[in-house]
């Protein structure tokens, strides 16, 4: 049965990990964007495969260098190795759901939101994620980009 562990902030998104537990193949992620909430910074995975399910409002997904906007409804894979971010373009919030196979990288989410409650600046936030980023399957490739709708 899947459970939630754990409910945390990260920019400004409020993500809540369902997980069923330390053996699970994968992660499972509910995230909550308030009206507008701005991206995440543009990344890829190496290894780790990441889907996204959209429940309720609609996400904006940049993904190669195209942006689209996903309704309700929408799903999409983001296979290894392809650059992408995501925001809240609408004016209502948004729920999605975020698959991510292998397990694990969850962890890098919770240290994230920790870490960044402590920066003082931009600089830091940068040194904390490339710290982690030796620690888990992340690579920022780019600043957020413009959320356009």
């Amino acid at each position: 049965m899947t459970e939630v562990t754990e409910r945390f902030d990260v920019l400004g998104f409020d993500v809540t990990l369902l997980d069923g537990g330390p053996a699970a193949s994968f992660s499972l992620q509910r995230w909550q964007a308030p009206p507008g909430a701005g991206g995440i910074p543009v990344h890829l995975h190496r290894r780790t495969e990441e889907a996204f399910y959209v429940i309720d409002g609609e996400i904006g997904l940049w993904l190669d260098d195209h942006v689209e906007v996903l309704p309700m409804g929408s799903y999409v894979h983001v296979a290894p190795g392809r650059p992408h971010s995501f925001w809240n373009p609408g004016e209502r919030p948004a729920t999605y759901i975020t698959v991510m196979a292998p397990g694990g990288f969850e962890r890098y989410l919770v240290e994230l939101a920790a870490g960044l409650r402590d920066v003082a600046d931009e600089e830091q936030a940068a040194k904390l994620r490339e710290r982690l980023a030796t620690a888990y399957d992340i690579t920022v490739t780019g600043p957020p980009p413009t959320t356009v709708r």
